[in-house]
């Protein structure tokens, strides 16, 4: 079972699906990762790429976010997206999109779409990691003060550095990694 593990909606399960297609953020993984972000939710601007069930992005709703747009490419999936933004009554400052997250980044990428805070969960053998974060960089989805977080298996080693992000940290859990990048040159 996944449960909020902070903020407004503490406590409160989530939905999940048994399949093979998604890997819940665990309860330790997201409580070090919002332990590390602080406050940085507060009146934030979320993207939550390959988002699953929504966990993040909900826990991000639960610490003060006032937006969060949830980007999934499974249909079955997002509409388990769905039925937890409706569970926790959750009707507005939302958006869904149904599209995997390559397409997404590329489709938005220098357009007036800027966020605080954008967090990656691809399937841990998605062979795309870096031109993901390659095609954020470049498109400015990232706000100057903002900060990208990708997960990804330990076995993986991310990159310092793409045109206009760099890794500032590394968080490992077990076998997951959390590598956070942050914008370090001007557009």
């Amino acid at each position: 079972m996944v449960r909020i593990i902070g903020g407004k909606y503490k406590g409160r399960s989530l939905l999940s699906i048994k399949s093979l297609k998604v890997r819940p953020t665990s309860d330790r993984v997201r409580e070090s990762l919002f332990g590390i972000l602080g406050d940085r939710m507060l009146n934030a601007e979320v993207l939550d790429l390959c988002a699953g069930i929504g966990a993040i992005g909900i826990e991000a709703f639960s610490r003060g976010a006032i937006k969060v747009f949830f980007v999934e490419r499974d249909i079955q999936i997002l509409n388990v997206i769905k039925k937890n933004l409706e569970k926790l009554e959750i009707k507005e400052d939302f958006q869904i999109s149904h599209l995997n997250a390559l397409s997404f980044v590329k489709r938005y990428s220098g357009r007036k779409l800027h966020f605080d805070f954008i967090y990656i969960d691809p399937p841990y053998n998605y062979s795309k990691n870096e031109e993901l974060l390659s095609c954020i960089s470049h498109g400015g989805l990232l706000k100057k003060e903002g900060i990208l977080v990708i997960e990804h298996t330990r076995k993986i080693i991310m990159r310092d550095k793409f045109r206009y992000i760099e890794k500032v940290r590394e968080k490992i859990i077990s076998d997951t990694c959390l590598s956070f990048y942050e914008v370090k040159n001007s557009f």
